[in-house]
């Protein structure tokens, strides 16, 4: 099917608006393979079609449906490890680290916790290579402004980063971060508030100029970034919060 609608498609490209329903029918058709894909198991064929649908039918097909299917497939496609909350361990790096400089956060039991603005990174090679991050996150007062979440590229640099982070009054954003100029490049309200009771997972996934950010394992925000995820991941945080549970996404 999708490849005679392909063939239809051609001829009737001086025609915009059937040109669009028979380009509507074809996301359709590439929705129902994307379902039964993701079904089967076929991980890389599902993610393949999913970057035909984003790439070719980006307003033509229903997202709703689609964006939980491209993260299911792209979840299971690269492997996931677990980063222990320990500050001995040599994935953290601090700026004076290496010279005994106390980290900016603390370790409590497994998880680890800030006590004000702060921000801690992963070593630049463990990060390396790196298309996605998990992490869960909990506030001491979600009654009180507060954000915190992940850093996505290298504050020390020149190049701009990116911030993802839930923040009150309950939403998560995405930043775009310049220098000291903050750009929201979107944002979606949350199912429930961050609390000091029960965690909130937070994750992000790559794939090519896709970025996929994930609250409780939904894909709250699917976007194309202006330019390639800057390399480099770090904990974030505008006040006291706790970070657990940490888990990085490399290629196998």
């Amino acid at each position: 099917a999708r490849r005679l609608l392909d063939e239809v498609a051609g001829p009737w490209s001086h025609d915009p608006p059937l040109k669009q329903e028979i380009d509507r029918a074809l996301a359709g058709v590439l929705s129902g393979e994307l379902r039964e894909l993701a079904g089967r198991r076929e991980w890389k064929r599902g993610r393949d079609v999913a970057r035909l649908l984003r790439d070719r039918h980006k307003e033509l097909y229903d997202a709703e449906s689609v964006n939980p299917l491209y993260s299911t497939v792209l979840w299971k496609l690269e492997d996931w490890t677990t980063k222990t909350s320990s500050l001995t361990a040599p994935h953290w790096h601090w700026a004076d680290r290496a010279t005994g400089g106390r980290a900016p956060a603390a370790e409590e039991g497994h998880s680890l916790r800030f006590t004000g603005p702060g921000m801690l990174p992963l070593a630049a090679g463990e990060a390396r290579g790196a298309t996605g991050f998990k992490v869960q996150v909990s506030v001491p007062d979600p009654g009180k402004p507060f954000q915190a979440g992940l850093i996505l590229g290298d504050p020390d640099k020149a190049a701009p980063y990116l911030k993802l982070v839930v923040q009150d009054p309950g939403e998560l954003v995405l930043y775009e971060v310049a220098g000291k100029v903050e750009r929201r490049l979107d944002f979606q309200p949350l199912m429930r508030r961050a609390a000091s009771g029960p965690w909130l997972d937070l994750a992000f996934m790559t794939d090519g100029s896709d970025l996929l950010c994930l609250v409780d394992q939904k894909p709250l925000l699917v976007v194309q970034v202006p330019s390639a995820v800057p390399p480099g991941i770090a904990l974030t945080t505008r006040g006291p919060a706790s970070f657990r549970s940490m888990e990085l996404r490399k290629p196998r």
